[in-house]
């Protein structure tokens, strides 16, 4: 992460990482587009809420020892209340499985970025 330069496999996974977006989102029915725009953008930034709190950073000195130092039950309980609200006013009832599918996929990708990358 210190070498800001982008090699070849960078520019391709960009690209398919673009494709897969556009692909997903073309699958998504016109009537929920917003709800579902929405939706993910809200349960992102509770994701990365989730993951400083509860996971530790990979280096000593750097930005994620920043994010951590101010980032506690508070700031985590406030996260998941506002996803809460918002995933279930969008989505009724199934805003709790949406957000707690989207906890366990988080669980998973930092769990296996945990021993990838010491943090």
């Amino acid at each position: 992460m210190h070498d800001s330069r982008a090699g070849g496999f960078g520019v391709i996974g960009a690209a398919l990482l673009l494709l897969v977006k556009f692909v997903s989102l073309n699958s998504v029915p016109p009537n929920v587009m917003l709800f579902t725009l929405v939706a993910a953008s809200v349960i992102s930034r509770w994701a990365m809420v989730y993951s400083v709190f509860a996971y530790p950073y990979a280096r000593p000195s750097g930005l994620g020892k920043s994010f951590k130092e101010v980032t506690g039950w508070k700031q985590f309980t406030k996260a998941t209340l506002v996803a809460l609200a918002i995933t279930m006013v969008l989505f009724k009832f199934a805003g709790l499985a949406i957000l707690f599918s989207a906890w366990l996929l988080v669980i998973l990708i930092a769990s296996y970025l945990k021993r990838k990358f010491a943090g």
